[in-house]
């Protein structure tokens, strides 16, 4: 048995420092190009459907917390205006914290649940509700 564990020590050991600390969860990087003073996030989809939301619920708090318009076409999202990319990955990691991770057990296994005009978040990992402004 020791030989064992001194084996899967040295396996740990000879990994890579992010190998060990990677998350089960990661959302895309944002894949954006410019169309004259338009930006277009051409992965939109994939990190609405990583993020497990509503298209529509993360088009409207991105307009709204970015201060522009846009519009969703097939896979894309149009805004008006010209973002970098790490203005755009900061609103969406703004909606990652409050609308995805549990804030109990920091899990993404949740939904958005909505009995009345409140939504909730509840986590399907701690069984965790939290209400949504």
């Amino acid at each position: 048995m020791d030989e064992y564990e001194e084996l899967l020590n040295r396996a740990y050991s000879r990994l890579p420092e992010k190998v060990l600390r990677r998350e089960r969860f990661e959302v895309p990087r944002v894949r954006r190009s410019y169309e004259g003073n338009k930006t277009v996030i051409h992965n939109f989809k994939e990190i609405v459907e990583r993020l497990n939301r509503d298209q529509q619920h993360v088009y409207k708090y991105l307009v709204k917390n970015l201060g522009t318009a846009g519009i969703i076409q097939g896979s894309k999202l149009i805004l008006h205006g010209v973002f970098q990319t790490e203005e755009l990955e900061e609103v969406i990691n703004d909606y990652l914290r409050e609308y995805v991770i549990c804030p109990e057990c920091k899990s993404p296994d949740t939904h958005i649940e909505k009995e009345g005009r409140i939504s909730y978040l509840q986590c399907d990992a701690c069984g965790a509700r939290h209400s949504l402004r």
